[in-house]
C-alpha cells in the first residue's frame, strides 16, 4: 500500500502460511474464514436432502462465494445464502415425480431450475439461488441461464388504499380520541401544579377519611397525582391486592385506569390514535390535526 501520510504497507503472513481449506468433502461442510483471521462460519451440506454427488457440488458452489474475499463475506450473509440453497433442494427433492437421474449431477439442477417458484420457495430465496447455481461445478450453460431468468413478479397485494374520504375519517377520529386525553391530562397537570403552590389546604387525619370540609378531594387528588408523576401509579394499599386507597379513590372519582394513571399518561387506545395522527401527518399533507 503506498500513498498518504499514513500509509503502511500490509502486514505479510508468517512463513509457511496456508489458507485454511474450505471445503472437506469427505464431511460435506465448508469453513468461511474471517476477513481477521479465524473461522466466520461452518455450513454442514451433509444434511441437506439429495444425493452426495449433488451435494459435494452444492458445496464447492456456496465456497466459490462465501468468504473474505468473496461476495459473501459476513457471517449473517453466509446463513442466508445456505438457507436459500436447502429450501432449493428441500423444494427439488419434493418435486414429483422426483427424477432421480437428473439430480444426481450438477447439470440436472437446470431441470429444477426451470421449474415455477412454488410456495416454499420464496422470491428472496431465488434471488440467492440465481447467485449460486452459475456458481455450482459441472453447471451447464442452459443451467446458469435458467438461473439468471427473470424471478416472476410476486401477486398483487389485496388490500385496497384507504379513499381521500376514509383517511379523512380516521384522521378525525384519531385527533378526537387524542384531544380528549390531551385534555384530561392537561387538566390533572394545572391541577397538580397547583396542589405543590399550596391552593389546596391539607386537611386534617380525620376529614382525610372523612372528606367533610369543601377542598379535602381537591388536596387528595393532588397528592395521588405527585405520588402517580413519581412513582408511576396513584397511592395503593400495603399487602396482597395492591388496590388504590380508599380515600385517594373516592377523590379521584374511581380506581379505573382513567381515574387513576390514566390522569397525566395515555392509554394504549389514545397511544394508537397519536401514532396514527403522526402518521398523518408525515403523509405530506400540510393540514394542522391539533392546534
Amino acid at each position: 500500500m503506498t500513498g498518504g501520510r499514513h500509509a503502511r504497507r500490509a502486514a505479510l503472513p508468517a512463513a509457511g502460511y496456508t489458507r485454511e481449506r474450505q471445503v472437506d468433502p469427505a464431511a460435506l461442510t465448508v469453513t468461511v474464514p474471517g476477513e481477521s483471521g479465524g473461522t466466520e462460519a461452518v455450513f454442514d451440506f451433509s444434511v441437506l436432502p439429495g444425493p452426495r454427488p449433488l451435494l459435494a457440488a452444492c458445496a464447492a458452489g456456496f465456497a466459490r462465494l462465501a468468504g473474505p474475499d468473496q461476495p459473501w463475506r459476513a457471517a449473517a450473509t453466509c446463513a442466508s445464502g445456505y438457507k436459500a440453497i436447502r429450501e432449493f433442494l428441500r423444494h427439488a427433492a419434493a418435486l414429483d415425480p422426483p427424477p432421480a437421474a437428473r439430480k444426481t449431477s450438477p447439470g440436472g439442477l437446470g431441470w429444477v431450475a426451470a421449474v415455477p417458484p412454488r410456495h416454499r420457495v420464496r422470491r428472496a430465496c431465488l434471488l440467492i439461488t440465481r447467485q449460486w447455481l452459475p456458481k455450482v461445478p459441472g453447471i451447464s450453460a442452459a443451467t446458469a441461464a435458467a438461473a439468471a431468468r427473470r424471478i416472476p413478479a410476486g401477486p398483487a397485494p389485496a388490500e385496497a388504499a384507504y379513499t381521500r374520504e376514509e383517511f379523512e375519517q380516521i384522521r378525525a377520529a384519531a385527533a378526537q380520541t387524542f384531544r380528549i386525553a390531551l385534555t384530561r391530562i392537561r387538566a390533572s397537570r394545572e391541577h397538580l401544579r397547583r396542589w405543590h403552590d399550596g391552593e389546596f389546604p391539607r386537611p386534617g387525619l380525620r376529614e382525610q377519611y372523612r372528606q367533610a370540609r369543601p377542598g379535602t378531594a381537591d388536596y387528595l387528588t393532588g397528592e395521588a397525582l405527585d405520588t402517580l408523576l413519581r412513582n408511576g401509579d396513584v397511592p395503593l394499599n400495603e399487602g396482597g391486592d395492591r388496590g388504590v386507597v380508599t380515600r385517594h379513590a373516592k377523590a379521584l372519582g374511581g380506581a379505573g385506569p382513567l381515574h387513576t394513571w390514566g390522569r397525566l399518561f395515555l392509554t394504549m387506545p389514545e397511544a394508537a390514535a397519536l401514532a396514527v395522527l403522526l402518521v398523518c401527518d408525515q403523509a405530506g399533507t400540510g393540514r394542522c390535526w391539533m392546534r
